[in-house]
């Protein structure tokens, strides 16, 4: 028996919507991509989208979920005119992108739990189980919960997206072409499900190219260069456009300017009951806003993220064993390279030193680095989501910081304990451990900025190599520094620090040798003393900290 979802549908209403963005160079030439439109969508109807390529189907669904923000006009929900910050956050209205917004490495079980407590949903009694297993009933993949959700098929794993966007039990579900990409049985069947839905009394708009399942639909709108040139029965269509199949609908429309079509459609029957509707929508007096659903706190929020990041992590267990081998493996490399640096010729104790300090800072960035470059960025459209229903920036950056510090403090205690033992490298172990601990830590946040700035995992990967050769010139480990390259590395460069830093804990006798025989009368020590090291760690820190609020105020732009 099918589980049914309790509450009824909303009316939705859209009057003289306009949608502008910016486009060509430097963003200065205004394009409307909704031009005026207005329909009305009667609780529990299925409505249909359509539309030719750019004609700003996905521009509307968005519009009504508050992801485009409107230029001019209203939508109003249950008679009640909304921003598009408040269409945004009004858990009444699911929304259903075409992107994969649920982690794929997770079984349907658990991503779904994850989520529910995300929502707000109260676990007493049982009650994020239940919420669970009813959606799950109800979009037919009880059979497989404990499925990893990649193993699935298409049509499943929409299933299961769609699922997640039914805990909370919306009244409104907009769905963006939730069907592309999906054999034409699959298509069918989540056809069917969305139908049965609006039969339960939700609201459901859905954008679809599928001409055979439009008779499933109790309304059509369709669209044209951004306005709603028809908005009626499924069968009214092709009479409308005077074609005979909904295909030649698409080449019909040249005809005619969408203007055209729009004063056409008002003339007919259609037209003027749509018209009717739509006054009468309006004309209703506005309702009272519905009651702000419960959220999740910061410390439940982060509790749940860390632990979902966390089993994320092990899902994909090759992926860590690897970044956790790059330390000893590169450990190794500096061992095998150097051997044993200890000697009594103290400028060769100290050329060998210097050189295995910098490899030391170098390969603890680029390790932590290369640990979080990727872990924001590629699945930056589950974030967009889930800011909908309340995701908070600070449990979100928190819960990976909190998994990535213990990888890379774990990392940089291999690395230390590596090339130590195999180079007898000389200083007291916990200052320096704590030097490349705080290093790690600053490659960690500097990871997690530019996997926020990258438009994709691609450019992230580009764009942290380039930053970490800038490290190594800049760090004082390859040549003498001086002038305004020396205050540019004080400000900009946190491996002149941590090098720094680590010379801190060396004798004086191994900081202050210098080349023998060398022509001048003063020549500066291959080392250099360093430090203090209180002041190395602080400004370290203050590096950390300074990439991570970049981050946030990134993170916090988008959503």
């Amino acid at each position: 028996m099918t589980a049914a979802l309790s509450r009824p549908g909303l009316p939705v209403t859209t009057d003289r919507v306009k949608v502008t963005v910016r486009s060509g160079w430097l963003r200065r030439k205004p394009k409307v991509i909704l031009d005026e439109a207005s329909t009305h969508i009667a609780p529990g109807q299925f409505v249909g989208v359509l539309g030719a390529s750019g004609s700003g189907k996905s521009t509307f669904i968005k519009t009504l979920a508050g992801l485009m923000p409107m230029s001019d006009g209203r939508v109003l929900v249950d008679g009640r005119p909304m921003t598009s910050a408040e269409l945004k956050q009004d858990r009444r209205i699911a929304y259903l992108p075409q992107d994969v917004v649920i982690h794929e490495a997770l079984t349907p079980r658990r991503a779904l739990r994850y989520l529910a407590r995300l929502k707000g949903l109260s676990p007493v009694g049982g009650g994020i189980r239940q919420a669970v297993a009813r959606v799950a009933e109800r979009t037919g993949i009880t059979d497989r919960m404990d499925v990893p959700i990649r193993r699935l098929s298409g049509g499943q794993r929409k299933r299961v997206a769609l699922a997640g966007e039914l805990l909370g039990d919306p009244r409104v579900i907009l769905l963006d072409e939730a069907t592309s990409g999906l054999d034409p049985a699959s298509e069918g069947e989540m056809m069917h499900l969305f139908r049965s839905l609006a039969d339960e009394g939700k609201t459901v708009v859905c954008i679809t190219h599928f001409p055979d399942r439009l008779a499933l639909c109790d309304k059509l709108i369709y669209l044209m260069q951004g306005r709603v040139v028809f908005a009626g029965p499924p069968d009214e269509l092709c009479d409308f456009f005077g074609t005979r199949t909904i295909e030649e609908v698409y080449l019909a429309q040249t005809k005619r300017e969408p203007s055209d079509w729009r004063e056409a459609f008002d003339r007919t029957d259609a037209g003027r009951h749509n018209a009717l509707v739509q006054r009468s929508a309006l004309t209703l007096p506005p309702r009272t806003g519905s009651k702000k659903p419960a959220t999740s706190g910061s410390i439940s929020q982060a509790i749940t993220l860390l632990r979902r990041y966390t089993r994320l992590q092990f899902a994909d267990w090759q992926n860590l064993l690897l970044l956790l081998l790059q330390a000893p493996v590169i450990g190794l490399m500096i061992v095998l390279t150097y051997g044993l640096i200890r000697t009594d010729f103290a400028e060769v104790h100290a050329v060998d030193t210097k050189e295995v300090l910098f490899l030391l800072v170098l390969a603890m960035l680029w390790c932590s680095g290369m640990a979080s470059v990727r872990e924001i960025v590629k699945e930056s459209t589950i974030f967009q989501h889930e800011t909908r229903f309340g995701l908070r920036l600070v449990p979100y950056l928190g819960s990976k910081l909190a998994f990535l510090l213990l990888l890379a403090f774990s990392q940089a205690l291999i690395l230390v304990a590596v090339v130590r033992e195999g180079t007898e490298l000389t200083g007291h172990f916990a200052p320096q451990l704590a030097t490349i601990g705080l290093t790690a830590a600053v490659g960690l946040a500097l990871g997690l900025l530019v996997s926020v700035a990258a438009g994709s995992s691609e450019r992230a990967m580009t764009v942290l190599p380039v930053l970490l050769i800038m490290q190594a010139i800049f760090s004082g480990g390859m040549a003498r520094l001086d002038g305004t390259v020396r205050l540019f590395s004080w400000v900009f460069v946190p491996a002149w620090w941590s090098l720094d830093g680590l010379r801190a804990t060396l004798s004086p006798t191994l900081t202050m040798a210098t080349y023998p025989n060398a022509p001048g009368h003063f020549q500066p020590p291959i080392l250099g003393t360093g430090g203090p090291l209180a002041l190395d760690l602080a400004v370290l820190t203050l590096h950390g900290l300074a990439y991570l609020a970049i981050a946030y105020l990134l993170l916090r732009r988008r959503a």
